[in-house]
């Protein structure tokens, strides 16, 4: 027998343990080195377009420009890079200037819009794709939702006003007091403004079109729209995944195979005395991510009821898998229970912090630019202290950096992920942008964890291995990698945000930074690139202060 088909069976057999404790659809496979950790094109299944016209060629998928195949990379583009929906663009439209109006200007479609700071996704290049209602992948869902989940949501009342009514399909009866909440996204919000938007415009041009093929229609549009002297600034609308979308981390131990266990257990390595003299009590944390299991007896009693899945614009943030695979690697729903696993892991640290769940990414761990920009507006609008995301793209997104900036001139502490590359470049977003805690992984013995990235805009290195959390299901799982590491840095900041709730983000940085523990690094070439040192939750919260 290969030790290859060995190494196979002993996943499957332990598989075998976790699957008759949790629902159907969580498959995993062997790990594959050969696997990067960045996302991938996905051509959509052919029931997704029913509604396509007949003119539209089925070898075209919606995000994928066959015409620009190069076999010689990873799908499209560089093999270390997010790629971009190529027919949808998010553009930040001047205050007054009306989405709908803007959008006839190029015969575009108005997909969504986040009303305040008048940013919209808009389906451009081929019309009668953009045009297309029927939801169309989970990177980037149409707003519309069926019949019965609108008539189980009675409190999307407070929901929808985020959203632009037009992109609802006709036939959905939707309720007709959606227009008249102004909670979620206040149009007449005068800290929207205050965002400066010189420097977010990114570059596009041939050195961009290179790296990342798209279509010349959509080309084309995306730079008359550029030159409109009513954009603020444009892009194209990018993917973004959990860190550890590749099953090679997520839901295994150091030793790569999956272990169910009896409760939950921090990691070896971490510096914490729980309950001494904080527990984050009336503090929030938003966790973007995959949705919450809001019925775990771990985490039911601390969930908010104010959570959104942001991609199919609902109320429904359940943890679950579909069956599909919507990313098209092979794999079906192989990220389910991420999000609960990072709730679970904040509420190890700080036991009374409530969780806001918002849905930013479908059960194969893949989500969009647009919806985690949303998704990080309305984490502020509703009022959270820290937003954590345990997620990334390597694309250097405008709507990211304008949402992070946005939420933290409102005093929103944002914590993210470094990303699991093993890797100082290409660097992930959010993680690098400014006023974000970046936060890198180490291992039990204090050294940077063998998938961890690194470099300079790291703050803080936290334990992530083999990190015992909630699952959905009641169960309880071991996983690694940064995305466990991000949310005991967002668990610290609860309790520190307790005992001091006025405290400004960069404030709750310098402590946790200025209080870390000594790294051990075995590899000089890290110094530097691992942040001020690992998260010591005692010294952070200063009891005695």
């Amino acid at each position: 027998m290969s030790r290859h088909l060995q190494r196979l069976l002993t996943l499957l057999l332990a598989l075998c343990l976790a699957l008759t404790m949790v629902q159907p659809g969580f498959v995993a496979a062997d790990d594959d080195d050969d696997w990067d950790d960045d996302d991938e094109w996905s051509e959509v299944d052919d029931d997704d377009v029913d509604d396509v016209d007949d003119d539209i060629d089925d070898d075209d998928p919606i995000f994928v420009d066959a015409s620009d195949w190069d076999e010689d990379l990873n799908d499209y583009g560089n093999e270390d890079d997010d790629q971009p929906i190529a027919a949808r663009a998010i553009v930040q439209l001047a205050p007054g200037i009306d989405p709908d109006a803007f959008a006839a200007r190029y015969g575009a479609v108005v997909l969504r819009v986040v009303a305040g700071p008048n940013i919209v996704l808009l389906g451009i290049g081929d019309r009668s794709l953009a045009s297309v209602a029927a939801p169309m992948s989970a990177f980037a869902q149409d707003d519309e939702m069926d019949d019965d989940e609108l008539d189980d949501d009675d409190d999307l009342d407070d929901l929808d006003d985020n959203f632009d009514d037009d992109d609802i399909d006709d036939d959905v009866d939707t309720p007709d007091d959606v227009d008249d909440d102004e909670d979620d996204f206040d149009e007449d919000d005068d800290d929207v403004d205050d965002v400066d938007d010189d420097d977010l415009q990114p570059v596009i041009d041939d050195d961009f079109y290179t790296r990342y093929p798209v279509r010349e229609d959509r080309r084309a549009d995306l730079t008359a729209i550029l030159s409109d002297p009513d954009v603020l600034w444009a892009e194209f609308n990018f993917t973004s995944r959990a860190p550890e979308g590749r099953p090679r981390y997520f839901f295994t131990s150091s030793v790569g195979e999956p272990q169910v266990v009896e409760e939950p257990a921090l990691p070896q390595g971490l510096e914490m005395q729980p309950g001494v003299c904080a527990t984050g009590n009336a503090v929030t944390v938003a966790v973007l991510d995959t949705g919450v299991d809001t019925t775990h007896p771990a985490i039911a009693d601390n969930i908010l009821d104010n959570g959104v899945d942001m991609l199919r614009v609902s109320r429904d943030v359940s943890d679950t898998g579909n069956g599909i695979d919507d990313d098209g690697d092979g794999l079906v729903d192989e990220m389910v229970g991420h999000g609960t696993h990072v709730a679970g892991t904040i509420l190890q640290v700080a036991p009374d912090a409530q969780i806001l769940p918002v849905k930013v990414l479908d059960s194969d761990g893949n989500g969009d630019t647009f919806s985690v920009m949303a998704g990080i507006v309305y984490a502020v609008e509703q009022d959270a202290d820290i937003i954590n995301l345990s997620l990334g793209s390597t694309w250097d997104s405008a709507a990211i950096a304008w949402a992070v900036s946005y939420a933290e001139q409102q005093g929103v502490l944002v914590i993210a992920a470094a990303g699991n590359g093993d890797r100082e470049t290409p660097m992930e977003y959010p993680a690098s942008n400014p006023g974000v805690i970046s936060v890198a992984a180490t291992d039990a013995a204090g050294d940077k964890a063998t998938y961890s990235n690194y470099n300079t805009m790291v703050d803080i290195s936290a334990p992530g291995d083999n990190v015992a959390s909630a699952y959905p299901g009641g169960t309880y799982t071991t996983a690694s990698g940064t995305s466990m590491s991000a949310p005991l840095v967002s668990g610290t900041a609860a309790l520190m945000l307790e005992r001091s709730p006025t405290m400004t983000p960069q404030v709750v940085r310098d402590r946790v930074v200025n209080s870390a523990a000594p790294l051990n690094l075995s590899d000089p070439a890290y110094d530097g690139k691992m942040g001020g040192g690992e998260l010591d939750v005692n010294a952070a919260l200063v009891c005695g202060g």
